[in-house]
């Protein structure tokens, strides 16, 4: 078991150096609602899963400045506003969206190409 990032989201993180996969350790019938866990300053992160969390938005997360690599399937991710502080990540090329609200949105996929122009994301 890995530390927590955010008091009182139950996220759990592992793995080392390069990777970081995140789970919730919570039960599911808290509130469905939450933002980006903010990890720990670690320059050398380049791939992060936080899939099956609840997180509904970014808000202000610092920009990882290695990380190429985001993981948020199955999160009750909506609307593509949401996800517009990753503009500022400066190498994330790569993001997984499968099973989200967003990925059936009627513009969303356009919306999202838009502000994450470079960004190769996947909906399922």
């Amino acid at each position: 078991m890995g530390e927590v990032w955010a008091t009182g989201v139950g996220i759990e993180e592992t793995g080392t150096g390069e990777g970081v996969e995140c789970r919730d350790t919570e039960p599911r019938d808290r509130p469905h609602s939450q933002s980006l866990p903010v990890p720990p300053s670690n320059p050398s992160l380049q791939e992060l899963d936080l899939s099956d969390n609840h997180v509904t938005e970014v808000g202000v997360a610092p920009p990882l400045p290695r990380l190429w690599l985001l993981r948020l399937d199955r999160n009750p991710i909506g609307h593509a506003p949401a996800l517009a502080p990753l503009a500022a990540w400066p190498r994330l090329t790569h993001l997984g969206l499968a099973e989200t609200p967003l990925g059936s949105a009627p513009s969303g996929p356009a919306l999202l190409a838009e502000l994450l122009p470079g960004v190769d994301v996947t909906f399922t």
